[in-house]
């Protein structure tokens, strides 16, 4: 009878102790949700090192929205981040080598919505890369000391058989081209570029129209006609933007126009001297 209560404690002992470790394994760590479409998988949720992967299907196109950090008008990726349950208030998160508080981003009792744009150009750059197809890496920093190696998120995505919707019949595409890229850019029907695009869009608009070293910038045109950022589109659009040749104002002699002031300043100082020695 002693024997079988002492068999029962150990097993109590035991069971008592595994479920210890269980919790504790699961302290510090944070879980993850998809919440755009698409076809998703996740890998080792809760665990150390969490893989979100898109392997297939259709993602969508959403309108900007600044406020939850959709910046430009195209496709997101949505990922739920919910906190530890013990994370500490200041904990934190690098995203692209950015690093973010997570009480100043987050969104409801105790989660973020994390939202990462995809284009053509960076599928491109995925594929180039090879695999694994990461697009974004998160480190976390749950307890606040400063080292961001609490935990990971790895999202990736197979340029192979992702695909990209349609853009809605509201909205209208305005490509870019110049000599330094070519950006294509979503327009709501109605608006102009001045209008409607964002801070981030018209930062990289200015860079295809910056001239680069020997250039000087002209302006947009479609075809032959000069287009401005303030013109209404309705329809989708190429734009080109021209340079033309920097004109080179030093002379070519090498003597601007301060030296050749100087010089004959000199001449007709020697001039006047050698006039005064023959009076």
């Amino acid at each position: 009878m002693k024997k079988n209560i002492f068999s029962v404690i150990l097993l109590g002992l035991f069971l008592l102790l595994t479920l210890t470790t269980n919790v504790f394994a699961a302290e510090g760590l944070g879980s993850v949700r998809v919440i755009s479409a698409g076809t998703s998988d996740i890998d080792k949720n809760g665990s150390k090192t969490i893989t979100v992967k898109y392997t297939a299907g259709n993602l969508q196109w959403y309108q900007k929205d600044v406020n939850i950090g959709r910046t430009v008008d195209g496709y997101w990726i949505g990922i739920r981040i919910d906190a530890p349950s013990d994370r500490s208030e200041n904990a934190q998160y690098k995203r692209g080598g950015v690093t973010v508080k997570f009480d100043q981003v987050k969104d409801g009792s105790d989660y973020v919505n994390a939202w990462i744009n995809v284009t053509q150009e960076n599928l491109k750059k995925i594929k180039d890369n090879g695999e694994p197809y990461i697009i974004l890496q998160y480190d976390f920093d749950w307890n606040g000391d400063g080292n961001f190696n609490d935990q990971k998120l790895i999202v990736e995505v197979d340029p192979d058989k992702v695909i990209l919707d349609e853009v809605p019949s509201t909205h209208v595409k305005v490509t870019v081209n110049s000599i330094v890229g070519s950006k294509t850019f979503t327009v709501k029907k109605g608006e102009s570029l001045n209008s409607y695009l964002s801070k981030d869009e018209k930062a990289n608009l200015d860079v295809l129209t910056k001239a680069p070293a020997g250039k000087k910038y002209i302006g947009l045109f479609r075809g032959d006609k000069a287009f401005s950022l303030n013109d209404i589109i309705n329809e989708d659009m190429v734009l080109t933007a021209k340079f033309e040749n920097a004109l080179d104002e030093t002379p070519k002699t090498g003597v601007n126009e301060s030296m050749y002031s100087g010089v004959i300043a000199l001449i007709s100082l020697i001039g006047l001297v050698g006039f005064r020695k023959r009076a």
